[in-house]
């Protein structure tokens, strides 16, 4: 299964989570709703470039959007890697799902910091 399908799967299975009609996506995203239909449709390529913003709005972590995409590749390479590799795989993926929480925790750190400097100068 190509990369966008598990993406756009992982988002409308988020967005049905949460209760969410594909109008208030498309709304929250600046789109019509026939556009965001063609999304999740996949009769459109995927806006890659908004990954985080879908994040943000389903409030999940970017990570999350691509959970499945690493098994999948495996399986798809079956055959082809050792079991080593795969491995190897697995773990360079938890890494990376680590690396983007700190970097989240550290940007809304940073946001706090200076919306208490803003606060104290008033």
């Amino acid at each position: 299964m190509p990369l966008s399908n598990i993406l756009v799967e992982n988002i409308r299975k988020a967005r049905k989570q949460k209760q969410f009609s594909q109008e208030y996506m498309a709304v929250k995203l600046g789109i019509s709703q026939p556009a965001y239909s063609d999304i999740e449709n996949e009769r459109v390529r995927f806006p890659i470039e908004k990954i985080e913003r879908f994040a943000e709005i389903l409030e999940c972590p970017t990570h999350t959007l691509f959970d499945g995409i690493l098994q999948n590749d495996i399986k798809e390479q079956e055959g082809k890697i050792n079991p080593l590799e795969q491995l190897i795989l697995f773990e360079d993926i938890q890494f990376i799902k680590k690396l983007h929480e700190e970097v989240i925790r550290s940007k809304d750190e940073l946001i706090q910091n200076l919306k208490n400097q803003l606060a104290t100068k008033r």
